[in-house]
């Protein structure tokens, strides 16, 4: 790991005795996923993950012991029930595409933002969030430069994840380190010729470049800067019941919602800042998320979700008996 683990596991839905303070406010995962930041469970699902102190997780855990969600099919083992706390981030999902070459990141362009926060999701072309200006991004490049330090890659291209918190009074401020892919993002939609060349401002032919690594030649000259009259900036607010918390995986579906989907804000301007600017009203949570502990409030919202099967990998009566258990334990 680039950063000091903060994780903590969960084993029988005990928790341990030797948690941190420092190990919250956490984010409660399965050690197979259940896709929860994806959209899977709806906003229900992401505030039950979210956990502020040790006592909202003994209010929360339960829930995820329940009969409801581990009826889901990849939940029946021991092994994929078990349980873990990772950091809980706010902010920006950076989509940062990485040529390193011969040990060194040669290009690091980040390729687009997605943020889910309050029923909007909020996603971006290039990456862009409020202070998000060159110096910053300097500061999360050696970041990068350190993830692939570490991680002794040589010559590839990867996709790095990080979390940009912009709120100065938070510890998290600034870049976080998620995951590293060993692919593109959303390879659909960034790897797009046209896509691309609109809207980003160094772009290259993944299948290109990696064939110049594979041969340990250097694939500078691949990369293409889009001339300023053709290059735009794009910003996209949607409600999340238009789309999911998982952004847009495709051109063909972004130009749909674009054509289809009136309650969603589309922003175009020759910088993705200018975009920005034009829809920044519509911005959610600027000040930090809205986390709902167990009360009638995530009963509500939980209740909604179900109604709208976003809970249709599990059983979802089962689903039900489990959070009003959370208010009557």
């Amino acid at each position: 790991m680039c950063i000091r683990d903060r994780s903590a596991r969960v084993t029988g839905c005990v928790i341990p005795s030797n948690l941190p303070e420092s190990a919250f406010p956490g984010y409660i995962k399965y050690a197979h996923g259940v896709h929860g930041t994806g959209g899977w469970g709806g906003a229900c699902l992401r505030h039950l993950s979210v956990v502020r102190s040790l006592g909202e997780m003994e209010r929360k855990l339960p829930f995820f012991c329940g009969k409801g969600i581990t009826s889901y099919h990849y939940l029946e083992t021991p092994e994929q029930r078990s349980l873990f706390m990772a950091p809980y981030r706010f902010g920006m999902e950076l989509a940062v595409e990485v040529i390193v070459y011969r040990g060194r990141p040669i290009e690091i362009i980040y390729q687009a933002g997605l943020y889910s926060c309050n029923k909007k999701m909020v996603h971006t072309f290039p990456a862009h969030a409020p202070g998000l200006d060159q110096n910053m991004k300097s500061k999360c490049n050696r970041l990068v430069g350190e993830i692939v330090t570490k991680m002794k890659i040589w010559n590839m291209v990867v996709g790095v994840q990080l979390m940009y918190d912009w709120r100065l009074s938070s510890p998290q401020f600034g870049c976080q380190f998620i995951e590293v892919n060993f692919r593109a993002h959303d390879w659909d939609i960034i790897s797009d010729h046209s896509f691309g060349s609109r809207h980003f401002r160094r772009w290259f032919d993944y299948g290109a470049v990696s064939t110049y690594l594979a041969l340990d030649l250097d694939p500078t000259p691949l990369i293409w800067k889009s001339p300023p009259a053709y290059s735009s900036g794009l910003v996209v607010i949607c409600p999340l019941s238009e789309t999911s918390a998982g952004g847009f995986m495709s051109h063909k579906q972004l130009y749909q919602s674009w054509m289809k989907q009136p309650k969603c804000k589309f922003a175009v301007a020759e910088t993705v800042g200018k975009a920005y600017v034009k829809v920044v009203e519509e911005m959610p949570c600027v000040d930090g998320p809205v986390v709902h502990d167990v009360g009638p409030d995530l009963e509500r919202i939980c209740v909604a979700d179900l109604r709208k099967d976003l809970f249709w990998w599990s059983n979802g009566t089962a689903i039900l008996k489990d959070i009003q258990a959370l208010n009557n334990p």
